[in-house]
């Protein structure tokens, strides 16, 4: 038996992720109502990188992070490929430099990551993803106020919910996740993978718990 174990752990690779869903509501009413919110203490401009691979800025704040590669020309590279994906890069930028950085997905579901797509229902959902804030910026509630901006630009293209999933671990950003959606839950991912060929996803049945409620959304953008 031990030596059937030992097969098995080199041969297949196994590996349990727990993060939360969230979700929340584009009604056009509530995000007008935010649409000048900006961070009180901290001077900000937010737009959208209109060529991600060809801007220094942002191929630098992905290195930084630690996204999408580890050298310039792999970054470029990677970004090159969010065209395709339809995806749009929402920058905060202070002093002449991008000091965060969200993500957001424009395009079919089918273009999602394979974890994304099971847990879901809302068929109208965009996706909010890869949220960063430079270490020495954090604490000015950038990610909230990004989260406003994505959730802006999903509503100009028609769409009626936002998701986004947040890991278990990252506790600052579940604290603000649970400030700006309506509702939430804990899914469980379990990946099973043979070296050299494609990951499969499994979702254990224990998924199906219900939404909770996120608290209520007075000052949602707001610290």
């Amino acid at each position: 038996m031990r030596a059937v174990r030992s097969f098995l752990r080199r041969a297949f690779r196994f590996d349990l992720d727990a993060y939360f869903l969230f979700s929340d509501s584009l009604e056009s009413g509530l995000l007008a109502e935010y649409a000048n919110v900006y961070p009180k203490n901290l001077t900000v401009e937010y737009y959208i990188v209109e060529k991600p691979s060809e801007d220094a800025l942002l191929i630098k704040l992905c290195k930084e992070g630690g996204y999408l590669g580890s050298t310039d020309q792999l970054v470029r590279k990677n970004l090159a490929l969010t065209s395709g994906r339809v995806d749009r890069c929402i920058v905060a930028k202070h002093e002449n430099q991008y000091v965060a950085m969200s993500w957001v997905a424009l395009g079919q579901r089918v273009e999602w990551p394979p974890f994304a797509q099971v847990p879901l229902t809302q068929k109208s959902a965009g996706l909010l993803h890869l949220s960063y804030v430079k270490p020495e910026y954090r604490g000015h509630c950038l990610q909230r106020f990004l989260d406003l901006q994505r959730k802006k630009l999903l509503a100009e293209h028609g769409f009626e919910q936002s998701v986004s999933f947040v890991g278990v671990n990252n506790l600052s950003s579940v604290r603000n996740s649970m400030a700006c959606n309506e509702s939430f839950k804990l899914i469980y991912h379990l990946s099973f993978e043979v070296p050299g060929l494609k990951k499969i996803n499994f979702f254990p049945k224990w998924n199906q718990e219900n939404w909770k409620s996120c608290r209520a959304h007075a000052n949602r953008w707001i610290p």
